[in-house]
């Protein structure tokens, strides 16, 4: 996917901050994996709406959305989503590319603010592509990890407003 926007070093120092390490990274391509620093990435070529994802605990996933020209792109996002959400095994963060992206999810059986997630206060400058989105971006948590939750929370509580926690509070502190 090396026309999608890719994620900058500044927010991958927060991601860092809550996963070890990153195992896998499904829409990548080399250049963005200078940043990413995943230990396997998926390229457009191994075409990860359609394999098999190998096993990993830590998944970083910058979806790749549509693709203008290309028709056949307008529902990456919605696509990635339920690959994210059916993978079974592993922690994902998810980067939400903007705001407006939450309404093509809004009908999934499981939806981002449903996971601990940060609506950003400030936009991400995204590395190439060039369609920094002119809304909020998010980044939603997926993991049943109450650890990565709490390191979540400590990583991006300065960066806006974290939703989604719920279910891994207990009652004293709701």
């Amino acid at each position: 996917f090396p026309s999608h926007d890719r994620a900058p070093e500044s927010l991958m120092e927060d991601v860092r901050k809550v996963f070890p390490r990153i195992d896998l990274d499904p829409f990548s391509c080399e250049e963005a994996n200078k940043i990413i620093g995943a230990e396997t990435i998926l390229t457009k070529e191994d075409d990860a709406f359609n394999t098999p994802w190998p096993s990993a605990e830590y998944i970083f996933i910058n979806p790749p959305g549509p693709v203008k020209g290309e028709p056949s792109t307008k529902h990456n996002t919605r696509r990635a989503w339920e690959l994210a959400v059916d993978y079974v095994g592993g922690s994902i963060l998810w980067v939400g590319f903007s705001i407006e992206q939450l309404a093509t999810l809004q009908d999934s059986v499981l939806y981002p603010l449903g996971y601990p997630t940060v609506i950003l206060g400030n936009r991400i400058k995204f590395v190439g592509g060039g369609n920094n989105p002119s809304h909020a971006n998010y980044i939603t948590l997926l993991t049943n990890n109450s650890m990565l939750v709490g390191d979540f929370v400590t990583a991006f509580k300065n960066k806006g407003r974290i939703v989604g926690l719920a279910c891994f509070l207990e009652d004293e502190q709701l």
